[in-house]
């Protein structure tokens, strides 16, 4: 393929663009010259951001007026789109009723009755009181003068009990606060032998605190922070802590932390439903020269493959949702080959939601494959400004279901309630969608060789797969819940750009997969992951009663013991 040559740079003053507009004013119709005009100013503004040292693509998107939301109240605001004046697809307006047809003279289909539009939820006044904060520290505060059974200063009666006033304040700390305890030292003035107090057994141990290594892991894992900005910080407040330091002391924890990481895998692969996703990542050791120095010496298999991920595999099981995380060479359905694995046998095949990659199928094992819906829809959205009418059609009936599904899991229904009302509810529209694609399609309405047909052509080839949720219980509706998940290895990625090791990798692995689950399950990450460092003997020995959802029980187990 040839490479396009760039477009000649001209250097043009404001007054000589200005006299080229007026004189295109007066030659032009005015809509003609509106779109000229427009297609200036929109040039001129590009070139001036672009002069800028700090301008990106983001901000460039934003000036021009394209947004990175998908909802179809930001792409489609005015919800009923204006008739195409082109013809493409003949829809007519919308009427009063909301209904919208398609001509469909050379298909001879009809198009689904358009949803009322959603309404935004209400926003709420934002503000958190004291009992948002479980983990604050209660000062009682007693009255200055008065006591539980004085006469009331206003009526005589008595005084009793009643609930506390609690008045919120947040104080600011540093993330890392140095502790020296100062043993007292006596010396004989004969002998001259010093005598030092004894440590105090809650500060013995390492120079570094469980604490100390579960706050910098989430800062860095979870928060995304690196190394050497965390030390940098650190520094800054006076509180020293070298990035190597950093690294030792999480390299150490994570083979505490291990055990919990193999048995949340081990449990993650009994899971019903298995959203997996995945993403890019940068391993210096698996790159460059390096790389060549490896499969010079023989030590990677399939030399030919470059290609390395981070791979999120959320499993939903009825205890509640395991975020497991996998970096290497491996692809997503690879990864989750290795995780079902270890399922046991007796176990239905489960059903696995990606895109419709097929590197996302996990060879030897039978599965029950869902593709994403948002996948499919994502390319209703690219589409919204050539095809506005056909999009509306699309988007709209899809928001019909997925705000059904919405309801559904915010009333809490069964796997078997949410299937049997999705089958009532949306299968009709989404049989009519169907209808009304294939038939767009086949009656060149929509050509299908263009951007909107080859969208349209997604949709029709993985139909199946895109609405098992009107046929298997518990299949979800996208990949959403993964694609979130995996958020958090992208943004330790875009913040510490890589791993210099499979180690590194490993190690973030095994914290990224702890953290995040405690998080998913709505437990404190930095109390679990400083308990679980405390007890290291206990962990190894027993990591099922050191998960996120018993840790607390066992703690409670442990203090009962030792009182």
């Amino acid at each position: 393929m040839a490479r396009v040559k760039p477009p000649p740079m001209l250097d043009v003053t404001p007054e000589q663009i200005e006299q080229m507009l007026e004189l295109a004013r007066n030659a032009l119709p005015a809509e003609q010259f509106a779109i000229i005009e427009a297609l200036v100013a929109t040039n001129m503004l590009i070139a001036a951001e672009l002069r800028k040292e700090r301008t990106n693509l983001r901000r460039l998107r934003r000036l021009t007026g394209i947004h990175g939301s998908e909802k179809t109240r930001d792409v489609m605001p005015n919800a009923i789109p204006s008739p195409s004046e082109t013809g493409d697809v003949g829809l007519p307006p919308g009427s009063d009723d909301g209904a919208v047809a398609a001509s469909g003279a050379a298909s001879g289909a009809s198009s689904p009755a358009r949803p009322p539009r959603l309404k935004p939820k209400p926003k709420g006044h934002g503000r958190l009181g004291a009992s948002d904060y479980p983990t604050a520290t209660h000062v009682f505060v007693s009255h200055e003068s008065l006591r539980c059974g004085d006469p009331c200063p206003r009526c005589g009666g008595r005084l009793h009990r009643f609930r506390n006033a609690p008045v919120l304040r947040i104080l600011g700390r540093s993330m890392l606060e140095p502790e020296v305890s100062d043993l007292q030292q006596v010396r004989c003035g004969d002998c001259q032998h010093v005598f030092t107090a004894r440590l105090p057994l809650q500060v013995q141990g390492g120079r570094y605190d469980e604490s100390a290594t579960a706050i910098i892991a989430i800062m860095h894992y979870q928060a995304g922070m690196p190394f050497h900005r965390i030390a940098q910080l650190q520094h800054q407040l006076q509180v020293a802590v070298p990035a190597s330091t950093q690294w030792d002391v999480v390299n150490s924890g994570a083979d505490v932390l291990l055990p919990v990481f193999e048995k949340l895998a081990l449990d993650a692969a009994q899971g019903s439903v298995l959203h997996i996703d995945d993403s890019y990542v940068r391993i210096l050791e698996l790159m460059g020269k390096r790389r060549e120095v490896l499969v010079a010496d023989a030590q990677l298999t399939m030399p030919e493959r470059t290609g390395l991920f981070t791979t999120a595999v959320v499993s939903i099981s009825q205890e509640g949702p395991i975020a497991l995380f996998v970096s290497g060479r491996q692809h997503a359905g690879e990864n989750l080959s290795d995780v079902l694995d270890g399922r046991p046998a007796d176990l239905p095949a489960p059903i696995v939601m990606s895109d419709a990659l097929n590197r996302n199928v996990p060879k030897n094992h039978a599965v029950i494959e869902a593709n994403c819906m948002s996948h499919a829809r994502r390319g209703m959205v690219d589409e919204v400004g050539n095809y506005p009418d056909a999009c509306w059609v699309v988007l709209g009936s899809l928001a019909s279901v997925y705000r059904l599904d919405a309801e559904l899991k915010q009333q809490g229904a069964s796997d078997q309630q949410r299937l049997l009302t999705h089958q009532r509810e949306s299968g009709p529209i989404l049989d009519e969608l169907h209808d009304w694609m294939q038939g767009a399609l086949d009656g060149k309405v929509i050509e299908p060789n263009s951007s909107m047909g080859k969208a349209l052509s997604y949709f029709l080839k993985h139909w199946a797969k895109l609405t098992l949720f009107l046929r298997e219980p518990g299949a979800p509706i996208d990949n959403n819940f993964a694609e979130r998940v995996l958020k958090v290895a992208i943004r330790y990625r875009r913040n510490s750009l890589f791993y210099r090791s499979e180690r590194g990798a490993f190690v973030g692995d095994i914290y990224m997969t702890v953290i995040h689950t405690a998080v998913l399950r709505g437990v404190n990450p930095l109390a679990y992951l400083a308990s679980l460092l405390a007890h290291p003997r206990e962990v190894r020995n027993a990591p099922e009663q050191w998960l996120p959802w018993t840790y607390k029980a066992t703690l409670a187990a442990c203090a009962k013991q030792a009182a």
